[in-house]
């Protein structure tokens, strides 16, 4: 159960900060919330039915043995199969919202961070119910616990984060009408940001050096990319708003 309790943990954080940040945005649109069930079951079916064939496909192509150490080239083509995989999934239902009503740029930006989130939560469960199974010493126990909250639970509100600024980045694409170009820039983001775990899992890194890089690399991504892209939304949208008031009171003093 502590690997479930932390993915729950991580969920309720990751939804109440989206939440408080985003109040004046989706005010009177609270009903948007709901799309975060449609991404849940993403990331299972992601890794189950293409990631996971796609490895093991690429491993009988480069007769790369099971178990066996990855040489540093093929780290590179897997880094780059899976955010490219993950993007195009994650941004698929918003595509086929707009294909049936249309919305307001604002709209899809929204829905964009609800969709990242909405995986970044499956993720959480479907890693949760695979480490229940590979690390079943863990599943009980307030020690245990604690233990699967500081790093688990972390990483998987850490990396809740991460899929919602990654997808609200594509979705900014499509409302600024680039979609290639955006979606490209999270698929390198993306690779980025996972550079610290594939160099964990493959290559013995250890944990704590991994957390911190990937941590340092989050950050620096969230000021120079992800904060530059929320500040050109909200020019957009709360400024005209603002003007509209001032023009409307101006009006009125005539």
């Amino acid at each position: 159960m502590n690997f479930y309790i932390c993915a729950l943990e991580a969920t309720i954080f990751s939804i109440l900060i989206f939440f408080l940040w985003k109040k004046q945005w989706i005010k009177g649109r609270e009903y948007l919330l709901l799309y975060i069930f449609i991404s849940l079951p993403l990331s299972a079916l992601v890794n189950i039915f293409v990631k996971g064939p796609i490895f093991i496909y690429l491993l009988k192509i480069f007769n790369i043995g099971e178990g066996a150490k990855w040489p540093l080239w093929f780290l590179f083509v897997i880094s780059i199969i899976g955010p490219l995989c993950e993007e195009v999934i994650k941004i698929l239902p918003l595509i086929i919202m707009l294909k049936i009503a249309s919305m307001d740029g604002l709209k899809i930006y929204l829905l964009g961070m609800l969709l990242g989130i909405g995986f970044g939560i499956g993720e959480a469960f479907y890693l949760g119910y695979s480490f229940t199974i590979a690390m079943p010493e863990y599943i009980s126990g307030l020690k245990n616990l604690l233990l699967v909250s500081s790093g688990f639970g972390g990483e998987r509100l850490l990396a809740i984060t991460i899929h919602w600024f990654l997808t609200a980045t594509v979705a900014f694409g499509i409302v600024m009408k680039k979609p290639i170009r955006y979606f490209s820039l999270a698929v390198l983001l993306h690779f980025l940001i996972n550079i610290p775990a594939c160099l964990y899992q493959d290559y013995g890194m250890p944990a704590q050096i991994c957390g911190v890089l990937t941590v340092i690399i989050f950050l620096v991504l969230f000021f120079s990319v992800f904060l530059k892209i929320e500040e050109r939304v909200r020019l957009g949208y709360e400024k005209p708003a603002s003007q509209k008031e001032e023009k409307v009171l101006y009006e009125r003093r005539d």
